[in-house]
């Protein structure tokens, strides 16, 4: 860890801020948290979702979420995963442990994906689940913090702002503590590319209660973008 506060540090020096990617929707069922679960210690009971491991590897960035509850590997090399159950308050309490963690190494926010998949009992869980995250992305964590010149970003993707749809007090009261929603754009050729601009147009009719938006090119199942245009 001390190599990663050094980069985090450097990259600081530099101007670029580090924001960490997570996936709070499932954990590998190696972590701590399933071992306690499937051994039913008191505490751990209602931790997960499903007792059932996936039946296809967790995919890259381009995967739509967690895998299916189903699925077991035939060769467990690194284990399989399990779907937390986030309408647990001792799961959110634990994550925000984990978020205050990474932190104190002087990162600047979290990119929250899947999000779309997270698993919760009632859809009125999500908002205060996210206001509990915006809240310790607003404590102060390190020496470093006054010397900030801007907030702590919490990011997540448009196809999970757009999913709350379903309820708009759901997705407003939620929007409010969310700083940039990701697009992202997946270069090819042809119709494929010409079904990107036309998504990146309904941005400028997205409702102003959302947050701003950014994107991202490619994801990392592809080459890097450098990689895959030619030097002039």
């Amino acid at each position: 860890m001390d190599d990663f506060r050094q980069l985090v540090l450097e990259a600081h020096r530099k101007g670029i801020r580090v924001v960490l990617d997570l996936n709070p929707t499932i954990t590998s069922d190696q972590h701590t948290w399933a071992l306690h679960w499937q051994r039913g210690i008191p505490g751990y009971e209602h931790f997960y979702a499903s007792a059932n491991r996936s039946k296809d590897p967790p995919e890259m960035e381009s995967s739509e979420g967690p895998p299916p509850e189903d699925w077991e590997l035939t060769q467990r090399t690194f284990g399989g995963h399990y779907v937390l159950n986030w309408s647990n308050s001792m799961v959110q309490q634990e994550y925000q442990k984990a978020l205050s963690y990474w932190l104190e190494t002087g990162v600047d926010g979290f990119y929250m994906k899947h999000l779309d998949k997270i698993h919760v009992l009632n859809l009125q869980d999500l908002p205060l689940i996210v206001r509990k995250w915006r809240t310790v992305l607003d404590t102060p964590h390190s020496s470093l913090w006054m010397h900030r010149i801007a907030r702590n970003v919490l990011i997540v993707s448009a196809k999970f702002a757009e999913s709350l749809a379903v309820d708009l007090s759901v997705q407003k009261e939620l929007l409010k503590h969310v700083d940039l929603l990701d697009y992202p754009i997946l270069v090819g050729n042809g119709k494929e590319m010409a079904d990107q601009v036309t998504g990146l147009k309904k941005v400028s009719r997205w409702p102003k209660h959302f947050p701003m938006p950014m994107w991202h090119m490619g994801s990392s199942d592809t080459f890097r973008l450098a990689s895959r245009i030619e030097p002039k």
